[in-house]
This record gives C-alpha cells, structure tokens and sequence, in this order.
C-alpha cells in the first residue's frame, strides 16, 4: 500500500496542480514553478502600477494595499514551499518505507489510526479552502456577469482588484476579475500545500511516540 496514493491522495493531486510535488522536477514542472511565480509578481507589480498611475487617495490605497499584500504573501509562500523540497522528500520517503518495515499488529493498527485522522483533517480543511474560494469567486463574479446581462443605468459595485478608476469597459472588468480569481486559487492552493505539510508532520512525530510508548 502505498500512503501517496490513499490516505493522502488528494494532498499529492493538489502538490500536483502547483508544481509542488517533490519527486517531480522535469523540465515542464519547473517552467510551471516559474509561470506561477512571475504570475503572482505581475500581480503585486500591476497593482503598485496602478495606484501610482492613480489619485492618491485613502480608498486607492486601502484597495491597492489589501489586494498587493495577499498576493505578494502567496508569492512568499509559494518559495517557502518550494524551499521546503529537501525536507519533504525527507518526511515522505519515511513515511512509505515505515509501512512496509512495521510487523507488529498494534503498530501497524497506530499507524493506520494516524494516517486516518491526518487524511480526515486533509480532506476537512481542502473542503472548507474550496467552499471558501467557490464563494469568494461567486461574490467577485456576480457583479460583473450582471452588468453583461441586465446592464443598468447606475453603476454596479465591484468587488475586484484594482479597480481604482470609473472609466473601464466590461472587457477590461472581465479580465481583472479571471486575474485576480486565478491568483486566489494558486495562492490558495499554495497554503494548502504548506499548512497541510505542517499536518502532516505533526501527526507523523505522534505517531512516532506512540509506537515507542
């Protein structure tokens, strides 16, 4: 059995889709790596451009700033993750070759007991992060969609980034707002990468100690 392609399947699909998977470093992967990073840096960079190129004003910069910061955050997160390769080959070599070493009944029962809790945990947390993001999405869309459907004479309010100027056309609000979604999505699927990291190591230390206990 292998632990990568049961209990914690769905966190190496996701490690997949970012270009995070650790035993993957083809050249098609790596071009991905860099596609993300430049995409999130013309992210952060578009949006200081704009407010440079705008009004100075409280609202432009409350707009700029809470849209530059989470997506230069899941740019950092995303090298973290990245920085963390060595260490994850590391934790999932061990992890495949505890299950075929362990004879013992009650260690081998211990070890499915965690592998079980920390899959549940997985599966709870890229449950709630996908809710969360098909919300966010729906919320950030609709505005837009309407005004291309029902267009009406007073002006819709968008909750997108940078939309720090009135005069746009719904293409150029269509666009901003496919842009910021896929931001959203790799940056939030690069959070789950490393916070689910995070689960996993934990519940493999305690597993650990309840075998030597």
């Amino acid at each position: 059995m292998n632990v990568f392609d049961n209990q914690y399947r769905t966190y190496r699909i996701i490690l997949k889709i970012v270009g995070l998977w650790p035993y993957d470093n083809s050249i098609y992967v790596r071009i991905q790596r860099i596609c993300v990073l430049i995409y999130f840096l013309i992210g952060v960079l578009v949006q200081i451009f704009s407010f440079v190129k705008s009004e100075i004003s409280l609202r432009n910069c409350i707009v700029t700033f809470s849209t530059t910061f989470p997506t230069l955050l899941f740019c950092l997160r995303y090298i973290y993750c990245l920085t963390l390769f060595s260490y994850a080959k590391l934790l999932f070599d061990d992890i495949c070759t505890e299950e075929h070493l362990l004879q013992d009944t009650t260690e081998i029962q211990i070890q499915t007991k965690y592998l079980d809790i920390s899959s549940h945990i997985i599966y709870i947390f890229c449950w709630l992060s996908f809710i969360c993001a098909a919300a966010s999405c729906i919320f950030i869309v609709n505005p837009v969609i309407l005004d291309v459907i029902m267009p009406l004479n007073k002006f819709r309010l968008h909750y997108s980034v940078i939309f720090l100027s009135n005069d746009r056309r719904k293409c150029i609000d269509i666009f901003l707002v496919l842009n910021s979604i896929i931001i959203f999505i790799f940056g939030l699927l690069s959070l789950i990468c490393s916070e689910l990291f995070t689960n996993i190591v934990s519940y493999y230390i305690c597993r650990q100690f309840h075998i030597v206990r």
